[in-house]
């Protein structure tokens, strides 16, 4: 942590443990992690330029002829947290750039975006889609998918991850060479500290076993197929499994 930072937040502690001696006890219930989190906070945002989220490269926009986003929901910002060296910022202006796989910061001067270092990154969140970020190890025992960004859409005891990576594809129209994007979704399941991939209605109730039965009659109940929707069926299925008691 630089030191001038340290510095920052003891100055900032002092002040708001004079300031917490004039309140009531039910006033002063923040824990001293919370408190050195908003001295962070403050000071990043008083340090403008130099604050720690705006030191990543530029980034380069994308061609407006080009047909599709290359963004997450939209391509304007969104608003949005970031954890950053394990700093965890709040109300950031972001992106998430599914080509190039990288969380791209908005300056507060409105001008100016970066794209973070993907390996500073522990997790994100555009609007209210979490997202975290999965970092393959060399001796792999729990088949841990590639190294990137994955959105979480069910927790619980089955963990269900959607990778999404949009790719950029040339073609020709009317003698002319155009650019779309095309998105590639897989999905996965986290149970007992193991992935395993969960691209199909059978795959995902493979890693239901115990419940199984239950799954296949609350989807059929619902009408829900995976062909016609399979991010739909698959987190409509793990949110039941995860809201049954355990056994």
């Amino acid at each position: 942590m630089p030191k001038q930072l340290v510095v920052f937040i003891y100055s900032f502690l002092l002040v708001c443990r004079a300031s917490y001696a004039q309140q009531s006890i039910a006033d002063t219930a923040v824990t001293g992690t919370e408190a050195v989190a908003g001295a962070i906070q403050v000071f990043h945002r008083s340090a403008g330029q130099q604050s720690q989220l705006y030191n990543g490269r530029a980034h380069i926009p994308y061609q407006p002829s080009m047909l599709g986003s290359a963004y997450y929901v939209s391509n304007d910002p969104q608003a949005g947290a970031v954890e950053y060296d394990n700093i965890l910022f709040r109300n950031v202006s972001l992106r998430y750039d599914e080509v190039r796989d990288k969380v791209v910061v908005q300056h507060f001067n409105t001008i100016s975006a970066f794209e973070l270092f993907s390996d500073r990154v522990s997790r994100f969140w555009v609007g209210p889609h979490p997202f975290v970020r999965l970092v393959q190890p060399d001796n792999d025992t729990a088949h841990t998918p590639t190294t990137g960004f994955y959105e979480i859409l069910s927790t619980g005891k089955i963990t269900l991850l959607a990778r999404r990576k949009k790719l950029i594809i040339e073609f020709i129209e009317n003698m002319e060479v155009k650019k779309r994007i095309e998105l590639k979704e897989s999905f996965f399941a986290r149970v007992d500290g193991r992935y395993y991939p969960v691209n199909s209605q059978n795959a995902l109730l493979d890693v239901m076993q115990d419940r199984k039965r239950e799954v296949q009659q609350f989807m059929k109940k619902n009408s829900a197929k995976f062909r016609k929707g399979p991010e739909n069926y698959l987190v409509k299925a793990t949110d039941y499994y995860n809201n049954q008691p355990i056994r």
